[in-house]
């Protein structure tokens, strides 16, 4: 982790390698400097001054791993399982037992929330979910492409405003991105 300021950049923490687990996704907390990493089965928020890390969520190895995340206000996090149809929002009151949602027609591949107050949820059909972030129901439901056209998602992100869903696709060699307000 660096810390970014002007042309200058100072490492603050390396994250000391896990036996048998590698990093699949790291982002940060919204409303700090803490650092929210994922491995295949755990969440963990990590303080870069302290260097002291928390774990947020597990998902058991036996069930699968874990593909996308998204820290939401309030300290939840919403998760999605590779493989799998839901979605799972975990709190830090019961970080074991998460509230499970369910409304994708194909596994999803990922998920990302711009504020922490609504979430997208992508799933391997194209089919973009918008969920409300304080009663967690599906607002929107958008069929981003046709899939039959044979190209497929290979990544989801938003923009550095956090405003846009940015949606790369891939057909053959050609790759497409599609923004999304």
């Amino acid at each position: 982790v660096y810390k970014l300021s002007g042309n200058k950049q100072k490492l603050l923490f390396i994250q000391p390698e896990l036996k048998n687990q590698e990093i699949v996704q790291a982002g940060f907390d919204l409303d700090t400097d803490e650092v929210v990493w994922a491995t295949n089965n755990t969440v963990y928020k990590t303080n870069p001054s302290n260097r002291k890390s928390k774990e947020l969520a597990y998902v058991n190895p036996l069930q699968s791993s874990i593909s996308s995340f998204a820290p939401l206000k309030d300290d939840e996090l919403a998760v999605s399982i590779a493989n799998s149809k839901d979605l799972f929002v975990y709190t830090p009151i019961d970080s074991e037992n998460p509230k499970v949602l369910k409304g994708h027609a194909s596994p999803i591949i990922s998920v990302l929330s711009p504020f922490g107050d609504f979430m997208f949820s992508l799933g391997k059909n194209q089919e973009l979910l918008v969920w409300s972030g304080t009663d967690k129901k599906i607002r929107q439901r958008l069929k981003l492409q046709d899939s039959q056209t044979g190209s497929r998602i290979t990544k989801v992100s938003l923009d550095p405003q956090r405003r846009d869903l940015v949606v790369t696709t891939r057909m053959g060699n050609r790759e497409t991105r599609k923004r999304y307000a």
